[in-house]
C-alpha cells in the first residue's frame, strides 16, 4: 500500500519557539507543525483584555509557517492558565472552562483566516496527572476528575464555536494514552488492564468523540465517591458537540528502552482499540519513538489495517531538525 499524498509528516513544535525552528523544521522537510498559543500571552488580565502584542507575535509565526509551505495545526492549550484563573481555582473552576469558549473564539477570529486546524486540548491528561496524580506531591485524585470534566466541557465549547463561525476547518484534540495489554488472559489480568484502559484512556476521549461518560467510569466514580459536579447542562454540551469533531490526535507513551518492535507493537494495538471504540475517525499519532527509517513501513502496516491515519508529528529537536524528518515532494519518508 502506498502512503497518500494527503499524508502529513510533521513536527510538534515546543512552547518557546525560536525564528530559526520554523526554519529548520522547513529545512528537514516537514509538510506541518503544531505550534502552540498561549492563553496566558493572549488574555493576561481578568477584564478580558486582548493583548494585542501577543496576537501579533503569534500572527507572524503562523504566516512564517503559511509562507513555507507548513500545514499549521494551532493548540489552544497544553494546561497552563493565566494567573488569575489560577488563584480563582484553575481547572478544578466551572468558570474556567467558560472562559476557555471565550478565549477560543479569539484565537479563531484572529487566526482562523491562516489556521485551519485547531486542536482544543495537546496532552492535557498529562498536565492533569502531574499536577494532581503525581507520587511526588499530594494526591487529589476528586480535583483531577473534577478539573478533567471542565476541561471536557471547555472543549465542546471551543468546538461549537468553531462549528458556529463557519471558518470551514477542522478541530479536535490530542490526548496521552499508554494502553494496557493483559500478559496472560486470566481474568485477573484482563480486568486490570480493561480498568486502565478505562480510567487512563477512554475517560478522556469518550466524551469528546462520544458524547457521554461511560457506564464503567460512572460506576467507578460513584463507588470512590468522587462524580464530579456537572449539570445537565454540562452534559447536554458535551453530547451535543460530540459529532462536531473531526479529528483525535493520539500521544503514545512509550517505554524507553524498550526494543522498537515492542512499542511498535503497543501503538498498533492502541490505534485498534480506538477504531474499534470509536469507529473510522481520523487519527493523528504523536510519537517520537521509531527510527526515521522504519518509519515508512510502519505508516504502512498501520494504514493496512484500515486505521484511518492522516498524519505523524515528531517532537521537535531544533538542534537535530535537518536529521529528524526526511520527506519528499509526496509528504512521504525517504531513507535518509
Amino acid at each position: 500500500m502506498n502512503i497518500p499524498q494527503d499524508f502529513l509528516f510533521g513536527f510538534s513544535m515546543p512552547d518557546i519557539l525560536a525564528d530559526s525552528d520554523i526554519h529548520f523544521a522547513k529545512e528537514a522537510r516537514a509538510a506541518a507543525c503544531v505550534l502552540p498559543l498561549e492563553w496566558k500571552n493572549i488574555i493576561p488580565f481578568e477584564d478580558g483584555t486582548v493583548n494585542q502584542e501577543a496576537i501579533e507575535a503569534y500572527s507572524k509565526q503562523i504566516e512564517d509557517c503559511v509562507k513555507r509551505g507548513l500545514v499549521v495545526f494551532a493548540v489552544l492549550s497544553r494546561g497552563a492558565l493565566p494567573e488569575y484563573l489560577e488563584l480563582s481555582g484553575g481547572w478544578c473552576s466551572r468558570k474556567t472552562a467558560l472562559q476557555f469558549g471565550v478565549y477560543a473564539e479569539v484565537c479563531f477570529e484572529a487566526f482562523g483566516s491562516r489556521v485551519k486546524n485547531w486542536i482544543t486540548f495537546q496532552d492535557i491528561n498529562t498536565h492533569l496527572n502531574k499536577r494532581y496524580m503525581s507520587t511526588v506531591r499530594k494526591r487529589e485524585p476528586e480535583r483531577f476528575y473534577q478539573a478533567s470534566h471542565n476541561i471536557f466541557v471547555a472543549h465542546a465549547r471551543a468546538v461549537r464555536t468553531y462549528s458556529y463561525l463557519r471558518q470551514y476547518g477542522e478541530i479536535g484534540i490530542i490526548h496521552s494514552f499508554n494502553p494496557a495489554i493483559s500478559a496472560e488472559n486470566s481474568f485477573d489480568e484482563l480486568a486490570n488492564a480493561e480498568h486502565k484502559n478505562y480510567t487512563e484512556g477512554f475517560w478522556f476521549f469518550d466524551p469528546c468523540l462520544r458524547g457521554e461518560y461511560s457506564d464503567y467510569m460512572l460506576e467507578y466514580l460513584k463507588k470512590l465517591n468522587m462524580t464530579p459536579r456537572w449539570s445537565s447542562e454540562d452534559l447536554q454540551e458535551i453530547s451535543d458537540t460530540a459529532h462536531l469533531n473531526h479529528f483525535a490526535g493520539v500521544h503514545f507513551n512509550v517505554m524507553e528502552g524498550l526494543d522498537p518492535e515492542s512499542n511498535i507493537s503497543k501503538i498498533e494495538y492502541g490505534l485498534n482499540l480506538l477504531k474499534m471504540r470509536y469507529g473510522q475517525i481520523k487519527l493523528y499519532l504523536f510519537d517520537g519513538s521509531i527510527s526515521f527509517n522504519q518509519l515508512e513501513g510502519y505508516i504502512r502496516r498501520l494504514l493496512e489495517q484500515d486505521i484511518y491515519l492522516k498524519g505523524y508529528f515528531s517532537p521537535y529537536r531544533s538542534t537535530s531538525a535537518q536529521h529528524n524528518l526526511n520527506v519528499n515532494e509526496g509528504n512521504r519518508i525517504s531513507t535518509p
